[in-house]
C-alpha cells in the first residue's frame, strides 16, 4: 500500500466518522423538537380544562344553574348536573368529557377527564 493510498482511507474513515456525528446530532434535534411540540398541545388541553372548570366553579359560587351549552373565549362545552356529579363535554378536538364531583355546598370536590 502506498502513502497516498493510505491518506486516502484515513480522511475517507474521518468524513464517515463526522457524517456519522451530524446525522446523530440532527435526529437528536428532531427529536427534541416533537417532544416541544406534544408539550405545548399538552399545556394547551391544560389550559381548557382549567378554563372550564373555572367557569363551573365561577357559576356555582354564583349560584347559577347549570346545564347546557356554554362558549368560552377558545373552547365550547356543554354541562349536564346529575344529582353530586356534573358531566361536561368538550367540543374541542383532544379533550371529550370531564366529569366533576360537587358536595352539598355546590363546591368543587374532585374531577377527572376521560378523553
Amino acid at each position: 500500500m502506498t502513502k497516498k493510498g493510505f491518506l486516502s482511507t484515513f480522511y475517507f474513515g474521518y468524513l464517515l466518522i463526522t457524517v456519522s456525528i451530524l446525522i446523530a446530532i440532527e435526529h437528536q434535534f428532531q427529536l427534541r423538537i416533537k417532544t416541544l411540540i406534544n408539550i405545548r398541545e399538552v399545556y394547551k388541553t391544560m389550559d381548557m380544562q382549567v378554563e372550564i372548570i373555572d367557569f363551573i366553579q365561577c357559576e356555582l359560587k354564583n349560584n347559577k344553574e347549570i346545564g347546557g351549552e356554554y362558549s368560552l373565549e377558545n373552547v365550547t362545552f356543554s354541562t349536564t348536573l346529575n344529582a353530586d356529579l356534573i358531566q361536561v363535554k368538550v367540543a374541542e378536538e383532544g379533550l371529550s368529557e370531564i366529569l366533576i364531583n360537587i358536595n352539598d355546598r355546590r363546591e368543587i370536590i374532585d374531577y377527572s377527564v376521560k378523553s
